[in-house]
């Protein structure tokens, strides 16, 4: 069992809040680094929450989608089952989507451990094959309790890597219009604040005008050669 913080709160952003890596929480996760008293109360002092309430097992469980960084990933099993319920797949449509066994899929879910095989297939099935598929298979395998080669000053979030894979099939003037758009919400930040649903709104709405944009030049290359 992990303990009950990493139930309560993402890997993502302990690591965000509190300044310590995302291997040494997982480490930590997972007891593969035991707690120390120097992490405790930094954590306390990060989160400005009681001992008791962090790592005690009795700590009381809130309703952890309504708390900051809440819905926690603390280890295999968990990931496996929030992703399951996101994409809404049963074990047996998870067992064909990534190539393993409906004995493993179950037992991943049920106990969290999986061979590096397995979690090399979990990456690709519900990462791809790019950037995004790398990043999700070094945070499987950190869930999973392994040690990751990659320097840590190299990881991606899971969003960066999505991105990542998005912009590299871009065109020219479709990375001018997203340069422009980054140094817009560069220039803004701190500013204003725009909620999700109007972020939500300016992104349809780029995404609409590079669509415009590389369709008039295109049709002006088709006239050209007429």
């Amino acid at each position: 069992m992990p303990h009950p913080i990493f139930a309560k709160y993402t890997r993502q952003w302990l690591f965000e809040v509190t300044g310590y890596t995302k291997g040494y929480l997982s480490r930590v996760a997972t007891g593969n680094t035991p707690l120390s008293r120097s992490f405790i109360e930094r954590v306390c002092f990060r989160l400005k929450e009681l001992e008791v309430d962090l790592f005690s097992p009795d700590a009381p469980q809130l309703d952890q989608c309504l708390q900051p960084g809440g819905c926690g990933e603390g280890t295999l099993s968990q990931w496996l089952r929030k992703r399951l319920k996101e994409v809404n797949l049963t074990l047996r449509e998870a067992a064909i989507k990534t190539g393993l066994s409906h004995a493993t899929i179950a037992h991943i879910r049920n106990n969290g451990t999986a061979s590096p095989e397995s979690i090399k297939k979990l990456a690709v099935a519900f990462g791809g094959l790019g950037q995004e598929g790398k990043v999700l298979e070094a945070k499987l395998f950190a869930l999973a309790g392994y040690r990751s080669n990659r320097p840590e000053e190299e990881e991606y979030s899971e969003t960066m890597a999505r991105l990542i894979d998005k912009v590299k099939s871009f065109t020219e003037p479709q990375l001018e219009m997203m340069l422009s758009f980054a140094d817009f919400i560069k220039e803004i930040e701190g500013k204003i604040q725009l909620s999700p649903k109007k972020i939500k709104k300016i992104q349809k709405d780029i995404a609409k005008a590079a669509a415009l944009k590389e369709a008039l030049e295109l049709n002006k290359e088709e006239q050209s050669h007429r």
